[in-house]
């Protein structure tokens, strides 16, 4: 789901046999087919992601990314494993794995935590 036409567009000519939506996040989960919800460089957009997360149906599968940088557009940022799984408690994480991005101007190297969980 992207609120973009173009990019729904775009993922539907690379990815012809998946179903894509064009629609508003928050209205997603009145949907009963989906098994598995992506989220990747989503929550951290989002003020109240909480919300988001909380309509996700018990025992529905989530994958999602979050980074570890302050950054214009960010609600949220985390160092580290404990902060991701202190901030989103009603997700049963079963696994965060770290991925190292390239160094930027300032010479830091950032971080995107990668997340697979379940809606408890």
């Amino acid at each position: 789901m992207d609120y973009s036409s173009v990019a729904i567009q775009k993922a539907q000519e690379t990815n012809p046999g998946l179903t894509f939506l064009c629609d508003d996040i928050f209205k997603l989960f009145n949907i009963q087919i989906i098994d598995t919800y992506v989220a990747l460089e989503v929550l951290e957009h989002i003020q109240n992601d909480i919300s988001l997360v909380n309509k996700i149906p018990h025992g529905k599968k989530i994958v999602f990314s979050l980074p570890d940088f302050k950054a214009e557009n960010h609600y949220r940022f985390f160092k580290n494993k404990k902060e991701i799984r202190s901030r989103y408690t009603r997700l049963d994480i079963r696994l965060i794995k770290e991925f190292k991005l390239i160094r930027n101007k300032y010479g830091d190297q950032n971080t995107i935590f990668l997340c697979v969980a379940r809606k408890g």
